[in-house]
């Protein structure tokens, strides 16, 4: 028996981009406490890029959760999973593709038309599912 699953509605990928955007942002202010409390143990005269580790922690936070479960803690919270355009698993380079198609600044009004997938969906041939 084939299961069928519907696609989110634009609201749920919009509480999902929030849950996300909060985790990281979290995790970002928790790392930069430890990274600067580690330079100032050691002493070390070190100038933070504090954009570089906010994109490395965007990066890794989106390659780790929906590289390895197809979630992130957002889509934990609504029930939604990252799958390919044909609902297999998706690939590494999907899941790369799709977090760097993120990093565009503008890419959040790719969610304005009627469909609620995003050009991170669509330029890595991925979608996103409620189960």
């Amino acid at each position: 028996m084939n299961k069928t699953f519907s696609n989110p509605t634009k609201m749920k990928r919009f509480i999902n981009f929030l849950i996300d955007t909060v985790s990281i942002l979290i995790l970002f202010f928790l790392s930069l406490k430890a990274l600067l409390f580690i330079l100032e143990l050691s002493n070390y005269d070190f100038n933070l890029d504090i954009n570089i580790i906010l994109i490395l922690l965007y990066v890794i936070y989106y390659m780790v959760f929906e590289g390895i479960t197809g979630r992130s803690f957002g889509k934990y919270l609504t029930h939604t999973k990252v799958v390919s355009s044909n609902n297999n698993r998706p690939t590494f380079m999907q899941i790369f593709i799709r977090t760097l198609v993120r990093l565009i600044f503008i890419e959040v009004i790719s969610f304005l038309s009627k469909n609620p997938n995003g050009w991170h969906d669509k330029l890595s041939n991925t979608k996103v599912i409620e189960f």
